[in-house]
């Protein structure tokens, strides 16, 4: 086998593991998102929202109980979509190398093993915005810097530029991620209005 056939062997190999471990993510987030919205469904036809059992802080309770929810809900979308955008970038950088390699666009020095050519550090601000408030592009990495200066090079150098050119590129990924993710505000900011203002004036 050939340096270049090692290479798109390579890419074609990661690029189904990948596009498979994308689609589970995508299936999983998509669960959570319907089961959230199926009780925020019940809890608006509800006639019994907030519950009297709760007695006079069942409003109260009502919004803790929601807001605990949706907390737990969101952290569990965001480490699924997140991942998903991971591999979404990954699918890209490897479909774009096997196109590279079927247009014998593939260079020997692409075969070296290289660490990416910048940093993979992200600000702290865009981190908890994206984990929080708003999905960011620049907030998931396709690949990491080196740990430590001991650390080896391990990936070939034309995958590891096309996951860093598609880094800045972006996958459509990131606008499902954002509707996803607008989505599920929506769904808590209903079950808040629900709260405040119940059926009947109660």
């Amino acid at each position: 086998m050939t340096a270049e056939e090692k290479i798109a062997d390579f890419a074609r190999t990661h690029l189904g593991f990948y596009a498979s471990y994308h689609a589970h993510k995508e299936t999983m987030a998509h669960a959570a998102l319907a089961i959230f919205a199926g009780v925020v469904g019940a809890v608006i036809v509800s006639d019994n929202w907030p519950p009297k059992a709760w007695g006079s802080d069942a409003k109260f309770l009502s919004f803790l109980a929601l807001t605990l929810m949706w907390a737990a809900v969101l952290a569990y979308l965001r480490f699924q979509l997140r991942n998903r955008r991971w591999a979404a970038l990954r699918v890209a950088g490897c479909e774009h190398v096997l196109a590279m390699w079927a247009t014998n666009q593939l260079q020997p020095a692409d075969f070296e093993a290289r660490f990416r050519s910048s940093s993979s550090h992200v600000n702290w601000c865009i981190r908890i915005t994206d984990l929080v408030i708003w999905p960011l592009k620049g907030a998931v990495t396709a690949i990491d810097s080196p740990k430590s200066d001991s650390e080896r090079p391990l990936y070939p150098g034309v995958i590891v530029k096309e996951w860093e050119q598609q880094e800045d590129r972006g996958t459509n990924a990131l606008l499902h991620e954002r509707l996803i993710h607008l989505t599920g505000w929506a769904c808590y900011v209903a079950l808040l209005l629900r709260t405040a203002y119940p059926h009947g004036g109660a």
